[in-house]
């Protein structure tokens, strides 16, 4: 038998779109009830998440936290940070610098740094528009 989505996942994807997208709802989201507010966080990229927060005061702790998790579960009982954003963007960028690293150190190349395209995991999943079961 086919899975069929709630009314609720299928609201929650389109807000996703819509944050990811568009500035228009933002106003909107702050209206949503506490419930269906928490469980959009969840199911949000991180640069979803980053426009939301940039734009809303609240605890997102929680939400990077799994966020880092899911993307670095071996690097997540190493660390204890104060900041999951923080630690969630610091180690993107240290990712895409090791990455650009070993691109420049290949024989074969002979471009310049700003030439280099980080491709692949490091550089997918933060626009990733998948569905949330709610």
């Amino acid at each position: 038998m086919v899975n069929v989505p709630s009314l609720v996942s299928l609201s929650i994807d389109a807000l996703k779109r819509e944050l990811i997208h568009g500035d228009d709802l933002l106003p909107h989201v702050y209206e949503l009830p506490l419930e269906l507010f928490n469980s959009l966080v969840e199911c949000l990229p991180p640069l979803a998440l980053q426009k939301l927060q940039s734009e809303i005061y609240g605890n997102f702790d929680t939400a990077w936290k799994a966020l880092f998790k899911f993307r670095w579960p071996d690097l997540a009982e190493c660390v204890k940070p104060v900041d999951w954003q923080q630690i969630y963007w610091e180690t993107h960028v240290q990712n895409c610098l090791d990455e650009a690293a070993e691109i420049a150190l290949l024989p074969s190349f002979s471009g310049c740094l700003g030439e280099i395209q980080i491709l692949g995991a490091k550089a997918n999943g933060f626009n990733t528009i998948g569905s949330c079961q709610v």
